[in-house]
């Protein structure tokens, strides 16, 4: 429950307020007494100053203060509220926050000094009167106590049910302090006082034994010792007639001292009399919750295991523990605590569960109930339904008593005891109290509470099972799953989600399992992109039921707020409206929780599925017409937020301002791009675009001024294929328009880490464009770009002209001097040194790459650097000095660049695997890989899917029917070239005239990335056809990678050492000394090899891969 703290204290402009509540009540506000107003607001004041600093839930304030809520009883509730604080605080501006009366959810409570409430004021005094120097002064402070009371406390509300504890309390605390006050009397001989004082008292309330003690004694210290004995006699009778015990043993002592004509002590306390407490009365009503629906998979699997840790440390330390399993409505609480029970049980833990009831009428303890029938071996099929059954009530002793001796038997056999309390925020005192003596009796003994509640619900009646104790305590609390979380939820109900859609419904549901289901259904009969596009009916529900709750005027602002987004800056709120009373207007959504209150000028919605209800409630004009105030009113001030400023300039745009909002979306977007937001930057030139296209009359050049920046954001999102049609696009535009073609054909920014082909075709068009460029262009820089531009059209497609675009390309930027320039040549030339042509020039220019691209602060450069050393290092078999550069590119990445990286690092992890001798995990490795490109419609899903195998035949020496499958796949699936795999598969399978034939047809590798292990298989394939002038080809083109791997060069896989080639070569050619040195140095290789893969593996255990790392394509 919330707390309020005094921050707020102080003048509230309209001078200090006081509330008296011991009698009829009194409102003073800057010294003046003022009417709190009817009688509901009366009552609605009183029932707060009960809730003392906490805050009041508005479900208790509707439910205290109206027998039959109205229908719109929220609505009621805050002008109530309203009016109450124009009362309290009748100089408040207009938009200026409370500072008495107060919302925070979920609810309302009141900020006062402690002198502001009599009854805080008289708990005071009375504490300080225990403590007072002497008699006198603590009989002066008790007197101005007792001159707070002008009557019954509560008097006007006392018949309410919430009152009357309270109100009970204070009257007892007045009884107390007349006692008290008396008892000074005596101290200080004012026997007649005294006397006067009580007689009233004990006359009225005979059973008061302490008033009767302090009558007695003085009436017999004033001389008075028949009169004393009197008043004795007739309590004895009271109380043997009424109650039918007998008086105190200070009071017999007290006849008997009288009797005896003895001295009598003058008391000063009453012996029993403690502080007084100012602990209020329960504040927090349990609401009726929503049944959790999530489906039972482990969408949790590192909170099951934090769990099931806690659980073993419990058994294996023999020490108490209580596990507090947190979260809201739909979070899985319950699941995972019923797992987990389910687990240990499994394991012969004795377990027994109890659940608190969801509807009213439960006996005291009602959880308890079958906790006891299952410790006590009963049919634990006992009916759930708390009010169709008839349960004895037991005292709360008798219960926890009874459960300790049950519990006792049950771990008298040397095992461990788990107890699950679920929906302990619904808990009753008997429930709590049985909890805390059970930890308490077993602190030293293997009992483990799994207790569940949701923090948003918690009732005072839980606070002092939360609180620390001597005892052992553990929390896990549910935030919202991760995406692998809501893939499993989605699974569950059917529906597979690829890693983006399964992100999304995880940013959009708050990772709540009950709303990503209903997302993911709505994306399973709809497509991905309703991920992002509407809330389905069963969310609806749910949340337009708390909306409807609110007032009219909060359901009106809240839709306004909604345009801002999910974080609400209250400066602009209040530009855009035109309501005063706006802030009391939002507040009641703060404390029904749709809104959290996190900064002075800044809200929240609780969940985004709020703010999307409220936002697509909106007709799409009147949404607009928001989005233009709040453009405007983000543009007014001194240093605008450029990307905010264009979102609410895009939703507005018309076709009049059409080219305004492009100018601005496309200033943010650099600004975004700066800052390395490049998703931000993408998203802003898309809908850039969507609105260029609407302006009117058209705009040619001004979407021509979009489309070139679109290109290379859609090339950092890793969409080749939309990059490139862009780029089409901005070309046959920019010749309409008469504008050179140069700025879209060098638009791809993004420095490629793997190819940027879709096809084995090459692009005539745009070839023919940048030719026509490199023609037309003089400065070296430009010439720059436009050859690596032509590299990548190039590469893999014709060696000769992809290596003089490369070549060209960094010849033309060292003459430029222009360190973008060379940034872009280098990275065409290191994706050149791929191959094998230059290999000696690969690490070199790569770290020259480095030292611009750092002196630059160009991040996407830098890791494409280290990319390129990382495969250099591949390439020379150095498996640490590799895995060294892989981790320094990681960490240089970002974006999706990063995302196909870690592709990367988990096919090199696969790699390490198989060359460690694990192939079975290798090849697990590899297929889970290849789901996720499959997933992300990666035609390369297959080849990973062959070459794994490939891999595995080579080292078991077996061809299987899912190898020939997986061939025959390959070469459907991928326009990538798998003739010679395919044949080498033949090969391993001993059909060599079909493996030969085969051979015969393939094309020579390109002198690309592939190039060494598709020769290394060429060269087997040869030697086996008895190819000799092939053979004479590949041995000398191998023969420089000795004691290497061919595909290892590429990071991501390997078809054996090239000195295996060589060999095979050799002995065709027959040159058998040659032969038998390569099959040694292949031996040598490959346990070098072997043992680095092992070292790594030993020192580094990556995570399995479970989908999610956009996978390169080679």
């Amino acid at each position: 429950m919330a707390t309020l703290h005094p921050d707020a204290l102080g003048d509230t402009g309209s001078g200090p307020v006081t509330v008296s509540v011991l009698g009829p009540l009194v409102v003073t506000v800057g010294g003046r007494e003022v009417s709190a107003g009817s009688r509901r607001q009366r009552a609605l004041l009183q029932r707060l100053v009960i809730g003392g600093s906490d805050v009041v839930p508005v479900d208790t304030l509707i439910g205290d203060l109206w027998t039959a809520p109205p229908p719109r009883a929220l609505a009621a509730l805050q002008v109530h509220v309203s009016n109450l604080r124009r009362i309290l605080e009748p100089h408040r501006p207009a938009r200026g926050r409370p500072r008495v009366l107060v919302g925070a959810s979920p609810g309302y409570g009141l900020i006062l000094p402690e002198d502001a409430v009599d009854t805080r004021r008289v708990d005071g005094a009375l504490i300080r009167a225990r403590t007072a120097a002497d008699a006198a002064d603590a009989r002066r402070i008790l007197a101005d106590a007792l001159g707070h009371w002008r009557g019954a406390a509560y008097a006007e509300v006392r018949d309410f049910p919430w009152a009357t504890a309270e109100a009970a309390r204070l009257d007892d605390l007045r009884l107390v302090a007349r006692e008290l006050h008396a008892a000074c009397g005596l101290r200080l001989a004012d026997h007649a006082a005294v006397v006067a004082e009580l007689t009233g008292i004990v006359r009225d309330r005979p059973d008061r034994e302490e008033s009767v003690r302090l009558l007695a004694t003085a009436l017999y210290r004033s001389g008075r010792q028949l009169d004393a004995l009197d008043v004795l006699a007739r309590s004895r009778r009271h109380l043997a007639d009424e109650f039918g015990v007998d008086p105190a043993p200070r009071l017999r002592s007290l006849e008997s001292d009288i009797l005896a004509h003895r001295d009598v002590d003058v008391p000063t306390l009453p012996p029993d009399w403690q502080e007084p407490s100012t602990t209020p009365v329960a504040t927090v009503r349990v609401p009726r919750s929503r049944p959790s629906a999530e489906p039972a998979v482990d969408a949790r699997p590192a909170e099951s295991a934090r769990l099931r840790e806690v659980l073993t440390r419990t058994r294996v330390q023999s020490r108490a523990t209580t596990i507090w399993v947190t979260g809201e409505a739909g979070d899985g609480k319950t699941t995972l605590a019923g797992r987990a029970a389910d687990e240990v049980r499994a394991h012969g833990t004795t377990v027994a569960t109890g659940r608190c009831s969801e509807v009213p009428g439960a006996p005291p303890g009602w959880p308890w109930e079958r906790i006891e029938q299952e410790l006590a071996g009963q049919d634990p099929a006992a009916p759930q339904d708390p009010t169709a059954t008839r349960v004895p009530t037991r005292s709360a002793f008798e219960r926890a008593h009874h459960l300790e001796e049950l519990c006792e038997r049950n771990l008298a056999g040397g095992g461990a005891l788990v107890l699950v309390l679920d929906d302990l925020h619904r808990a009753d005192e008997t429930t709590v109290h049985v909890l805390r003596h059970l930890v308490a009796a077993f602190w030293d003994r293997p009992l483990a509470v799994v207790a569940t509640y949701r923090p948003s619900e918690v009732t005072p009646t839980l606070l002092p099972a939360l609180a620390p104790g001597r005892h052992r305590s553990d929390t896990v609390a549910l935030a919202g799953v991760g995406s692998e979380g809501v893939r499993a939820v989605a699974r569950a109900v059917g529906v597979v989600l690829s890693q983006d859609v399964a992100d999304r419904i995880a940013r959009r549901s708050g990772g709540n399992p009950l709303f990503a289901r209903e997302l993911a259904r709505l994306v399973g009969s709809h497509g991905p992109r309703q991920a992002d596009v509407a809330v389905p009916d069963g969310i609806d529900a749910v949340l337009r039921a708390r909306l409807a709750r609110l007032p009219e005027n909060t359901t009106v602002l809240l839709r306004r707020a909604a345009v801002l987004g999910r974080d609400v800056d209250l400066d602009v709120l209040a530009d855009i409206t035109d309501e005063e009373d706006w802030l009391d207007a939002l507040e009641p959504a703060i404390v029904d929780g749709v809104l959290e209150d996190v900064a002075p000028t800044r809200v929240r919605f609780s969940h985004t599925l709020f703010r999307d209800v409220l936002y697509a409630d909106q007709p799409r004009l009147r949404r607009a017409r928001v989005h233009a105030r709040v453009a405007a009113a983000l543009r007014r001030r001194p240093q605008p937020e450029t990307t905010a400023v264009a979102h609410h300039a895009l939703a507005s745009a018309t076709a009049a301002t059409a080219a305004e909002s492009v100018a601005l979306a496309l200033a943010a977007a650099r600004d975004a791009d700066e800052a390395g937001a490049w998703s931000t930057s993408l998203d802003l030139r898309r809908r850039a675009r969507e609105v260029a296209e609407t302006a009117d009359p058209p705009d040619p050049a001004l979407l021509h001024d979009v489309l070139v920046p679109l290109i290379g954001s859609a090339a950092r999102a890793g969409d080749a294929t939309g990059a490139r049609r862009l780029r089409r696009e901005a070309i046959e535009l920019a010749d309409r328009l008469g504008r050179s073609p140069f700025a879209a054909a060098t638009g791809w920014t993004a420095p490629p880490v793997w190819s940027l082909r879709d096809s084995a075709e090459p692009d005539r068009p745009m070839i023919a464009v940048l030719d026509r460029l490199l023609d037309e262009t003089v400065d070296p820089g430009d010439r720059a770009r436009l050859h690596a531009a032509a590299f990548f059209e190039w590469e893999g497609l014709d060696d000769a002209a992809a290596e003089r675009h490369a070549v060209s390309a960094v010849r033309e930027a060292d003459r430029s001097g222009d360190p973008e320039a060379v940034c872009r040549a280098l990275g065409a030339f290191g994706y050149l040194a791929y191959g094998p042509d230059h290999d000696d020039a690969r690490e070199p220019a790569a770290r020259r790459l480095l030292a611009v691209a750092a002196d630059r602060e160009r991040g996407d450069h830098v890791a494409v650097a280290y990319f390129q050393l990382f495969l250099a290092a591949c390439a020379r078999a150095d498996l640490v000095a590799a895995r060294a550069e892989l981790d320094r590119a990681l960490a240089a990445a970002a974006g999706t660049q990063l995302l196909e990286l870690v592709g990367v690092a988990e096919l090199f992890d696969a790699l390490v695997h198989a060359l460690a001798g694990d192939v079975d995990e290798a090849v697990r490795r590899y297929d889970a890989l290849s789901r996720d490109m499959a997933e992300q419609g990666l035609s390369l899903a297959s080849v990973f899917g062959l070459i794994s195998r490939v891999m595995r035949a080579q080292a078991t020496g077996v061809v299987d029917d899912d190898l020939w499958q997986r061939t025959r796949r390959a070469a459907n699936d991928t326009w990538f070239p798998v003739e010679v795999p395919t044949a080498f598969v033949h090969l391993l399978a001993g059909d060599r005239g079909t493996a030969a034939a085969l051979y015969r047809r393939s094309p020579r590798p390109a002198r690309d990335y592939a190039w060494r292990a598709w020769t290394v298989m060429r060269a087997h394939l040869a030697a086996a056809a008895a190819d000799l002038e092939e053979c004479r080809l590949v041995y000398d083109a191998l023969l420089p990678f000795t004691g290497t791997f061919g595909g290892l060069d590429a990071g991501s896989f390997s078809v054996g050492t090239v000195d295996a080639a060589l060999a095979a070569t050799a002995a065709a050619l027959g040159r058998d000394d040659d032969a038998a040195v390569h099959r040694r140095r292949a031996e040598e290789t490959e346990d070098r090899v072997r043992h680095a893969a092992r070292a790594l593996l030993t020192a580094r255990t990556p995570p399995v891969p479970d989908g999610g790392a956009a996978t390169p394509s080679p």
